[in-house]
């Protein structure tokens, strides 16, 4: 199933339970939160947050409830750019570096021109102890 697809398909899901729900204080059911969750780690999850209607910390808490029992989809495309920052026209050139594994883990990199070992903070991420 299409990652895009299935944050539409889970936002609906959660429509539903909102309009059939017997009352306001009526717990989320934990199909739902883990729906949520598992879409937390093809995306964002302050956008899957704010999709689904939901608290932040809260979904933060059950990201964390169901890591590893249930694995990400995968992409279907890569979002996999090559850098190479010898090249001389990059000196004076802003850009962000984003990377993200399936447990979740983000790092963010924001630099100018190439005064950054780039490639040494990348392979500390990846080769990290999960």
């Amino acid at each position: 199933m299409e990652p895009q697809k299935s944050l539409e398909d889970i936002r609906e899901k959660f429509e539903h339970w909102r309009a059939t729900r017997k009352n306001r204080s009526e717990r989320i059911p934990a199909a739902l939160w883990q729906s949520a969750a598992v879409l937390a780690q093809n995306y964002p999850l302050h956008s899957v947050a704010k999709a689904l209607g939901l608290n932040s910390n809260d979904l933060k808490k059950q990201v964390q409830k169901y890591r590893g029992k249930y694995p990400a989809q995968a992409r279907t495309q890569s979002d996999f750019i090559e850098l190479s920052c010898d090249m001389p026209s990059m000196a004076s050139t802003e850009y962000i570096v984003e990377l993200a594994d399936p447990s979740g883990a983000r790092m963010r990199i924001s630099m100018n021109g190439n005064s950054l070992d780039v490639k040494g903070l990348v392979a500390s991420f990846w080769s990290r102890e999960r």
